[in-house]
């Protein structure tokens, strides 16, 4: 649900990023077999990926663990996804397997990390567009 959450978000600002001279990825933990139902269910149409494995996860030094989905913060994310539309799926992955969000410049240096350190914690567009 989080994850279709803000692969939607992103998809709502593909023309932003693409304005600001930024190209958009996604890398999921799924199968590849779930790209073509997260792209129809977020609009998103951008670059695609998926690392089952976990190894850039891994890489990146996002969390995974069981902490990460439970407390009071992903409770409130849930009932705003809720509210917005987004409803629980079928489960896609790793389920304890926390995102984050990266600007990388054409060099390959990071500009901006966001490692979420609970369940729908997302950076802003607007934190992802300002990066330098």
């Amino acid at each position: 649900m989080f994850c279709r959450q803000q692969v939607a978000e992103l998809a709502a600002h593909e023309n932003d990023f693409a304005r600001n001279n930024r190209h958009l990825v996604v890398i999921g933990s799924s199968e590849p077999s779930a790209l073509p139902g997260l792209r129809e269910q977020t609009g998103y149409g951008g670059t695609l990926l998926t690392d089952p494995a976990l190894e850039s996860f891994t890489f990146l030094g996002f969390g995974n663990s069981i902490a990460g989905l439970v407390g009071w913060q992903p409770f409130t994310g849930a009932i705003r996804a809720l509210r917005a539309g987004y409803r629980p799926g079928a489960v896609r992955g790793d389920i304890m397997q926390l995102g984050g969000a990266l600007v990388v410049d054409t060099a390959g240096r990071f500009l901006f990390r966001f490692s979420s350190r609970k369940a729908g914690d997302h950076p802003s567009i607007e934190q992802l567009l300002g990066a330098s």
